[in-house]
């Protein structure tokens, strides 16, 4: 099996499209340490780094992201013999859009450095990966559970409260005040009466961008197997780090996973997840974490077995 990873960490967005810089502290810091994860792992085929401070090809914009997806789904079409596994990791903010006007119809979205990608963007390329990958997607992001899109009787989720950010951890979501639904229509006239450049201006785009795009309701479409782990439920928020190194669910992730001595698969991570994060009241979710493949190996490893994996019946 070949393995393949992608990391996107998104420490500030492009004022000049969004309004502000909306910063992170610890995204790009995620991303480096979701890579230097697989780099000392020596398993993974090719693996890619994109971040929000970067410059050129390896600046997390969503152009540069689909780029890097599809030479990873291209390399994919070649393994079938053996299998792959595709690793994507994600730490920026999120964003939603609740389409009144279509029966409260959501969009969510991860927010790149250039513009905000769309859920169904991400879903249809990942449709175009063969039946025999394996994938593992890790959301750090508000909303996160909302881009899986799977039902409610195939999810595991902590059950705590919503923490509440401080001046030094800020939530890792461009508010729904923030983007606000206006109708197209209504756009000119906004931007008339507030010239400001905010994101509210891009608002035509993006109505045009959820209009067009093919909706993939959920993971269970794809051909591939995929576990996906996330953050936070479709209507929560994570957070920030501070002046930690990584965002909260991430340092907890990296606790856990402790320098490759976790031994255990993907739903002991989890569960270990939810034992850490009692305290700190976030709600982190996964999804398929109870597929053959994912009971039986240990995450990120892709060829290692779990240390439990004799229990499970094949």
């Amino acid at each position: 099996m070949d393995g393949y990873s992608l990391h996107v960490g998104v420490g500030q967005v492009d004022e000049e499209h969004y309004g502000e810089g909306y910063n992170l502290n610890s995204a790009e810091n995620d991303a480096r340490d979701f890579y230097n994860l697989v780099t000392k792992a020596k398993v993974f085929e090719q693996k890619h780094l994109l971040l929000g401070s970067e410059n050129g090809e390896n600046k997390a914009t969503a152009k540069n992201f689909f780029d890097r997806l599809n030479q990873i789904i291209e390399a994919t079409k070649k393994d079938e013999a053996n299998g792959a596994y595709v690793l994507l990791t994600f730490s920026c903010h999120g964003a939603k859009f609740v389409e009144k006007e279509k029966s409260y119809q959501v969009n969510e979205f991860l927010c790149f450095h250039d513009r905000m990608v769309l859920e169904h963007e991400i879903k249809a390329e990942l449709l175009r990966l063969p039946k025999w990958v394996k994938c593992f997607i890790v959301l750090d992001a508000c909303f996160g559970e909302g881009l899986a899109g799977f039902s409610l009787k195939t999810r595991q989720g902590a059950f705590g409260h919503k923490a509440f950010a401080t001046e030094s951890i800020r939530d890792k979501t461009i508010t729904s005040e923030n983007i606000k639904v206006i109708p197209v229509d209504k756009v000119a006239k906004v931007i008339k009466e507030k010239p400001i450049r905010t994101l509210k201006n891009r608002l035509g785009s993006y109505g045009q961008l959820i209009a067009e795009t093919p909706k993939v309701l959920n993971f269970r479409e794809l051909q591939c197997e995929v576990c996906f782990l996330a953050a936070c439920g479709e209507n929560d928020v994570t957070f920030d780090g501070g002046s930690s190194t990584n965002s909260y669910f991430s340092s907890y992730l990296f606790t856990t996973w402790n320098n490759d001595a976790f031994v255990g698969n993907y739903n002991d991570m989890f569960k270990d997840l939810i034992a850490k994060y009692f305290d700190s009241k976030l709600q982190p979710v996964i999804y398929g974490s109870t597929k053959q493949y994912f009971l039986f190996h240990r995450p990120f490893l892709f060829n290692q077995k779990s240390i439990n994996h004799k229990i499970y019946k094949s």
